[in-house]
């Protein structure tokens, strides 16, 4: 699991903030699959407070010589707040992509499209996103990383934004990590700047077998 903590300033209409509380939980059936379980929980945002929409998804390891390539499917359920709810079932799929340069340098991307639901239309748009990332480790309890990632507007007229965030990671033991991340946006509109915390464990059903449960906040 991966649960913590992200406080977030937009750019724009007097510098609004939210402060979400994000947990993704990855169950591993075996070395190919994940099921997972998203959501931010509960969010507020200039007194607009409530919970946020859950995701559920699924990833699959399909090739791995040199480069491990996967795919991730999730499903945005419109149940949360009316603040925060989607006008309607929101799919999301990505290709990801991850290389180990040398080693403890390795990097990964991922790219893929969402469908969102504009909320003053109603129509539907096709979202491009991405993200590039390099992670470093520095010793056995210690790495640093750095990404870029982008999406597409989710509203007609919106622009397409791009937000940088680096941090480190930081092992307390084998099944325990810390995570402290800063965001920066490089968009005339979106994020200005945030900062993140979140500790993910990871929870063996059987320590004989290859499958976990793995318990926390990283996005994908």
């Amino acid at each position: 699991t991966e649960n913590g903590v992200l406080y977030v300033r937009e750019r724009g209409d007097g510098g609004a903030w939210q402060i979400t509380f994000p947990t993704l939980v990855r169950v591993g059936t075996g070395s190919d699959w994940e099921f997972r379980f998203e959501s931010d929980n509960y969010a507020l945002q200039h007194g607009t407070r409530g919970l946020t929409d859950p995701t559920v998804g699924f990833k699959h390891k399909f090739y791995d010589d040199g480069v491990e390539i996967s795919v991730l499917f999730k499903l945005n359920i419109p149940v949360g707040n009316r603040a925060y709810r989607a006008e309607g079932v929101e799919p999301d799929l990505k290709f990801l992509f991850s290389y180990e340069i040398t080693d403890g340098l390795e990097l990964e991307w991922n790219v893929g499209m969402a469908s969102r639901v504009d909320k003053l239309t109603g129509k539907r748009l096709g979202q491009i996103q991405y993200v590039t990332s390099l992670t470093q480790d520095i010793n056995e309890t210690l790495a640093v990383y750095g990404e870029i990632a982008g999406e597409g507007p989710d509203q007609l007229g919106n622009p397409t934004t791009h937000v940088f965030d680096a941090g480190f990671l930081i092992k307390l033991n084998s099944e325990t990590q810390l995570d402290i991340e800063y965001y920066r946006g490089l968009s005339s509109s979106g994020v200005d700047w945030g900062i993140g915390m979140g500790l993910s464990r990871r929870w063996y059903v059987d320590r004989t077998a290859a499958h976990c449960i793995n318990l926390g906040t990283v996005p994908s």
